[in-house]
């Protein structure tokens, strides 16, 4: 197949991963099955309302549509389910915004919190950094009430990341103001804001609240940097009051031996600064290389080759959907070969810098 040739990703096959303890199907326009014992958490990708929201199973939906990464667009889903299961029994509960669910060995936390503009699902707070302070006390709360120590990978996602909005710090971008709050709930919390820190994402949705869903353990997680970028913690002081709470990836270890790599939402920046500024292929290319970089490090650390970025499952976040065929032959392009697949969805999003057009992250079992 030519490079040029755009490449299908599937649409009703589902694809991920697992261990022994821990699995993640995703998969386009799939229902949860409710009644499924060894649910641990299902995220809904969609600007779509499932029927049946909660009692269908679903924790959290995340205003985001799936884009086509094929020719034929005529099919396009409804939206993508990620579901994450567990070997263990499961119990569940409710904790102000909350829900969670959880095992002896691993925690999924699902939280809603909207601002005062707008809609009012369970709680409503000030402005972002507000929400974002809210949503991460919730989250440490409900970690300490069930004796979980560690996070090990947080999603967030909320409407006009890079929209300015007045807060009595002055009138900042709504990025720096979410990492405003909650770098404050870390420290409050008395968890680690910088070496150590989860992984993580941050992304902007066509509206709705701010959701936050996350991954939490009673083992520490093994962090993960990347040599050709500034730890994100450390970036200075240009790219806002308070920097990002988060590692480039983590790596999270089971009982029976079993390895999960979770890779931070990666884009095209080279020590602190972006690069390739308006070309979408290029970004992409180097998204892949600071994902690839992402994966030897984590195999250095685990003094094996477990993971490799060919057979990793990507969530690729595009901003302007008439990229998306181009981001995804791309991606194919550079990390497939004949006859191989890779697996990966790709949604419409914004990127937490204006001027990056794609952002990347990845799971990967070992």
């Amino acid at each position: 197949m030519s490079d040029s040739q755009p490449r299908s990703q599937p649409r009703s096959q589902p694809h991920g991963g697992s261990t022994g303890v821990l699995s993640l199907e995703v998969a386009c326009a799939a229902a949860p099955d409710a009644g499924d014992a060894r649910l641990l958490g299902a995220v809904w990708h969609s600007d779509v309302v499932l029927a049946g929201g909660a009692s269908a199973g679903v924790d959290i939906q995340i205003a985001m549509s799936p884009l086509p990464a094929e020719a034929a667009t005529g099919d396009q889903a409804g939206g993508v389910m990620e579901q994450w299961r567990v070997s263990g029994a499961v119990r569940e509960g409710v904790r102000g915004p909350a829900r969670y669910r959880c095992t002896d060995d691993l925690l999924f936390v699902a939280i809603t919190l909207a601002e005062q503009s707008g809609e009012r699902p369970r709680e409503v707070a000030r402005d972002i950094a507000a929400a974002a302070q809210q949503a991460y006390t919730t989250l440490f709360d409900v970690m300490a009430a069930e004796g979980f120590g560690h996070l090990v990978r947080c999603w967030n996602y909320f409407a006009d990341i890079n929209r300015h909005q007045a807060n009595q710090l002055g009138t900042l971008e709504r990025y720096r103001l979410f990492n405003i709050g909650r770098q404050a709930a870390f420290e409050a919390s008395e968890h680690s804001a910088d070496v150590g820190a989860p992984a993580a994402c941050a992304l902007g949705t066509q509206g709705g609240p701010l959701t936050v869903y996350a991954l939490a353990a009673r083992q520490a997680p093994r962090c993960v940097e990347n040599p050709r970028q500034v730890s994100a913690y450390r970036y200075p002081e240009r790219y806002g009051p308070k920097s990002p709470s988060f590692s480039r990836g983590s790596v999270l270890s089971d009982a029976k031996g079993g390895q999960v790599l979770f890779v931070s939402g990666t884009a095209s920046i080279v020590g602190h600064e972006s690069v390739h500024l308006g070309d979408v292929v290029a970004q992409t290319e180097e998204s892949l290389r600071n994902i690839v970089t992402v994966v030897a490090e984590a195999n250095r650390g685990l003094g094996r080759d477990a993971f490799s970025s060919h057979k990793l499952c990507y969530k690729v976040f595009v901003r302007r959907p008439e990229d998306a065929l181009m981001v995804a032959d791309t991606v194919h392009r550079v990390l497939g070969s004949e006859g191989e697949t890779i697996n990966m969805v790709v949604l419409r999003a914004d990127v937490c810098r204006a001027e990056l057009l794609v952002e990347i992250e990845a799971v990967g079992f070992a």
